[in-house]
């Protein structure tokens, strides 16, 4: 039977019974930005002093490596990995960074990537309001024509990691479907010194100048030098210790969890609210936790905790999906030139394990050349950089901030009033590209229930062929990417949503009451009971 909404009074207009023959009504078109973005102030950013991450080269020996230092005056404080995984944590003599870098770069025959350690500031938008009751209308979950897809599929059988502030697993919505999941944050905390990582704000690049051809050198000041000569081998990074787990949410701003629900809220029980991808699993792994003392309204992270994260994912053969709701223009994770450490592993996942990273855009309102992140010999990019749209299928574009839009953008989603739960199960909505990518990263969690065995490649052209574009505008541009996938249409193969005569850019009604029941559904994927856990 096809997926369905209890009717909760005569009065309210029912979606009805639907079913996976029924081509969804009230396509989208994406609208072409009314005027070019103004600009909003990039976010000033830093990285840790005397501190550099190194990849060496396979089968590196001890007494190389140790010679190698030795030149450069460097120390190797710590490690992350093992084997092909294998990174070191290096400290250089103070404000020698820059010279020992370049020394290291050049030495191919020891080392294949060297990397700074820079600090990336989370893509939600502060002091969103808050909404007492769960909104009425998710509107997202029409436009993307979820219902109808999820007579075919919910994600089940999926498990997506969502590197961020933990989610807190007693949230009713995630409820048997978040794992205990693994601590980047806390080990590196530990080797940076808790005043390294959250004073992450100090040299300002101001308001973004188009044309900008340099990025200045920024210096953190509250970092402490010397902090991290006692702290040896990383425990945990390299799996040999599990640590304290991510299934608790310890961000002020339940950045996490908030991200978590947008993916993967349940349907079918008493709370309000419902993700993309239903049935899908949530694997949390925490890099980030306290809020910045100088930029109170953002969490930060690091390339170290993104490196420690990948690390641990590649020990885990059935997580392919990896969310990233970390990023800013220009110098953030997506770009390969600036964050070459990262890339490594992100590389190794996408070659290796056939994995799909969704990276949200950011939130500068900032036209970003950063270049698509490709390797040769694969025709994708192997991160998805995700923009985001509001209601009125636009480029967000609001008071204080609006997406961020370029060349590497390969898809847009929807990120303005999105609605979700925090770790204290209060409803709310949230607006960000936070947001949009989730919503994406949950559609191709939808496109691998259907087909488990689909490679990346595969799954990224089925995204790319249920995408709705901009009339009259076909391919790619650098506002949508590809344009924003379509959950019905992704799930069924080929077939884009149907175009509606005179279309009007409101999104549809989502008609749904806060706190109503859900009728248990059948059918493949939605049977109503707790989803089948496979162990990532």
């Amino acid at each position: 039977m096809a997926f369905r909404f209890t009717k909760v009074a005569a009065s309210i207009l029912a979606i009805g019974a639907l079913t996976a023959q029924t081509a969804p009504a009230n396509a989208f078109e994406l609208q072409m930005p009314a005027k070019q973005p103004t600009p909003k102030r990039v976010r000033p950013l830093s990285y840790t002093p005397d501190l550099l991450i190194v990849v060496p080269q396979k089968n590196l020996q001890t007494d190389d490596l140790n010679e190698a230092m030795e030149e450069v005056h460097g120390t190797v404080v710590s490690s992350i990995g093992e084997g092909d995984l294998k990174c070191y944590v290096v400290k250089t003599e103070k404000g020698h960074m820059a010279e020992t870098e370049k020394k290291l770069t050049k030495d191919k025959e020891h080392f294949s990537v060297v990397s700074r350690n820079y600090s990336v500031p989370s893509t939600v938008v502060p002091d969103t309001a808050t909404n007492p009751q769960y909104p009425a209308d998710q509107w997202h979950i029409n436009a993307l024509h979820c219902p109808e897809a999820w007579n075919t599929a919910t994600g089940s059988g999926v498990t997506i990691a969502v590197l961020d502030s933990g989610c807190q697993a007693s949230n009713r919505d995630l409820a048997g479907k978040c794992y205990r999941g693994f601590d980047a944050y806390g080990p590196i905390a530990k080797i940076l010194g808790a005043a390294a990582q959250i004073g992450q704000v100090a040299g300002a690049f101001g308001k973004f100048v188009p044309g900008l051809g340099g990025i200045a050198d920024a210096v953190n000041p509250l970092s402490s030098p010397g902090s991290v000569e006692a702290a040896g081998l990383i425990a945990g990074l390299a799996d040999k210790l599990v640590g304290r787990g991510a299934n608790q949410d310890t961000g002020a701003s339940s950045h996490g969890t908030v991200v978590a629900t947008t993916i993967a809220a349940s349907m079918n029980n008493s709370f309000a609210g419902v993700g993309v991808a239903p049935n899908a699993q949530i694997y949390p792994i925490r890099i980030a936790e306290n809020k910045n003392p100088i930029d109170p309204k953002h969490q930060y992270t690091t390339d170290l905790e993104i490196v420690a994260a990948m690390v641990h994912i590649m020990s885990k053969p059935n997580i392919r999906i990896v969310n990233i709701a970390y990023n800013c223009p220009i110098v953030g994770f997506h770009n390969a030139a600036i964050h070459p450490g990262i890339h490594f592993y992100f590389q190794k996942f996408f070659r290796e394990r056939s994995g799909m990273i969704f990276m949200s855009a950011g939130n500068e309102s900032t036209c970003d050349p950063t270049p698509p992140a490709v390797m040769p010999g694969f025709p994708i990019p192997y991160i998805n950089l995700i923009s985001g749209i509001d209601a009125s299928y636009k480029l967000a574009d609001k008071e204080g901030w609006g997406s961020n839009y370029g060349p590497a953008v390969t898809f847009t989603g929807p990120s303005v009033e999105i609605g979700c739960t925090d770790k204290n199960e209060g409803l709310q909505t949230q607006s960000g590209t936070s947001f949009s990518c989730p919503i994406v990263a949950a559609i191709a969690a939808l496109i691998l229930d259907k087909k488990p065995m689909a490679t990346n490649i595969e799954v990224y052209n089925t995204l790319r062929r249920s995408c709705k574009q901009i009339k009259g505008v076909p391919g790619f541009n650098w506002y949508y990417g590809w344009g924003m996938p379509d959950a019905y249409a992704a799930v069924i193969g080929h077939n884009r949503p149907p175009a509606t005569d005179g279309a009007s850019s409101a999104p549809p009604s989502f008609n749904r009451v806060a706190g109503a029941r859900r009728e248990p559904a059948t059918g493949r994927g939605s049977s109503g009971a707790a989803p089948v856990r496979t162990r990532p």
